[in-house]
This record gives structure tokens, sequence and C-alpha cells, in this order.
């Protein structure tokens, strides 16, 4: 099966990540291109607030929301600390879905949790703009390319598949008979403090035995099913919807009340 030959939904969809922030308007200007060569594109802004340069914060994000898409939907990721340098652009295409982005582990979940994929360096110069800035390549390579692909050409089309790139490193929770060893990864604009244990296992802990959980300093017995719990003053887990064990405070930020923050150790332990 040619995993680049994907059936684009009609309209065809994009959805964009980026560290962009809204402010200076560099986010429009990239829709702007991408809708000047694709006019009848439906663009989704998934988040321009990923913290500046967090290549980890934005293959959170994107794993967290790209399975909710149409079929077909190309996913641009310009989180961009190398931009200007060497680092390759790269087109990756699974059996549903695609991604554009920076050879910079940014598609590090794809990699890790996708089966198959094929992996193309973006080389094409025709396809770009005209005038290539060293340090604005979402608006002279991401958008350009992202609207030739919305309107049907592949990545095979704008280069060729590549023989090496950065697949980044996910930092995947330990599971034994007794413990779940992880940590924090993602802190949220609530404050709520997302873990890499995945609740199946978690869950599958807790239909055998009691479940006992310490992050950080803090120890909590249990899980809460919501963010509001009786007493609702102290630091929970609970079932994030991302799929993870999180941590919370009910309508408190957790992180500034508890001082946790990402790497944090996190581990659940039957009992």
């Amino acid at each position: 099966m040619a995993y680049h030959l994907l059936q684009l939904p009609d309209p065809p969809v994009l959805g964009l990540i980026t560290d962009f922030g809204t402010k200076d308007g560099y986010p429009g200007v990239i829709k702007g291109i991408v809708l000047s060569i694709s006019p009848r594109a439906q663009i989704v802004d998934i988040s321009h607030e990923i913290s500046p340069q967090a290549i980890d914060e934005a293959a959170f994000v994107l794993f967290h929301a790209y399975k909710y898409f149409p079929k077909g939907t190309l996913f641009t990721v310009v989180v961009d600390p190398g931009v200007g340098t060497d680092r390759k652009i790269i087109g990756v295409t699974t059996e549903n879905y695609a991604f554009l982005a920076p050879d910079n582990g940014v598609l590090s979940a794809i990699f890790t949790f996708e089966s198959k994929y094929k992996v193309f360096e973006i080389m094409e110069k025709r396809f770009f703009l005209p005038e290539i800035s060293a340090t604005f390549h979402g608006r002279d390579i991401f958008a350009p390319v992202s609207g030739q692909f919305l309107n049907g050409l592949t990545f095979s089309e704008m280069g060729e598949e590549a023989q090496t790139y950065h697949s980044g490193q996910v930092s995947k929770a330990v599971v034994s008979d007794d413990k779940i060893s992880g940590k924090i990864i993602y802190v949220d604009r609530f404050g709520n403090l997302i873990s890499n244990i995945f609740m199946k296992d978690v869950l599958e802990f807790a239909s055998k035995k009691s479940v006992f959980i310490r992050v950080g300093k803090y120890q909590i017995k249990g899980l809460s099913q919501t963010f509001q719990t009786e007493g609702g003053t102290s630091l929970q887990a609970y079932p994030d919807s991302s799929g993870f064990l999180g941590f919370s405070i009910f309508r408190k930020n957790a992180a500034a009340e508890t001082g946790l923050q990402k790497g944090d150790l996190a581990e659940v332990f039957g009992v």
C-alpha cells in the first residue's frame, strides 16, 4: 500500500500547530498563503500557544489531537528552533493522515505509535515561495507546500523518500508487575499535570489490586473520575482526556499550588 497516496477529505483539511502566538500575525500569514494556493481548504487552528521552541509540547498536542480529524487531514507543525539551518523539512504519511514538520523530533509520537508510515524530505524549491527568509520557513516553505498538498500534490512529487530522519524520543512509562514508573510530560493552561502513564495500564492495575500513586513528594490513594471530588482541595489523580493519567486540584492551578513540573516522577503502585 502506498501510504503517501491519501484520499483527501472534501474540502481538504489542514490542522495547524505553531509556537507563534497570535499577537504578531504569523499564523494568519501562513493561512493566507495556504488559501491562496488551495482556496477550498478548511484550516483548523489546533494551537498557536505552544511555548516557544517547545518541541515536546507540540508533539504532545499533536498526539492528543490528530486522530479526531477526518481521514486524509494534513497536519502542519511549525515549531522550529533550527529554522534556517541545514535541518530537513519532512512530509510523513500514514494509512490515514499526513504530517509536515521540521525534522527535529516533533513527530516523535507519530513514529512511535503509528505502525506504518513513509517519510519524505521536501526538497523541490519550485513549490516554495520565490524568496526564502532564513527565519520564517513557516511562511516561505511550510505554507506553500501545505497548499500544494491540499491541492492533491503528493510529498513524493515535492521531494524524495528520506533515508535518515530524526525520529525523536517518546518517553514511555515502564510497567512491571507491581509498579508503573513514568513522569509529568505536559502542563495545560489550567495547571493540570499530565503524565506519560497510559490510563489503560492504570485501570488494568486497579482491576487486580488497590492503587496508590506518588507524584513528586505527593501521595494519592486511588483515582478520581472528575475534577470535582469530595473535599476537592487536595491533589488528585484523574483520567485525562488524552488517555494519560493526570493530576489536578479542583478550581486551582495544580502546577502553581504544588510546584510540580514537567519531568517530575510519577509512579503507580499496586497494593
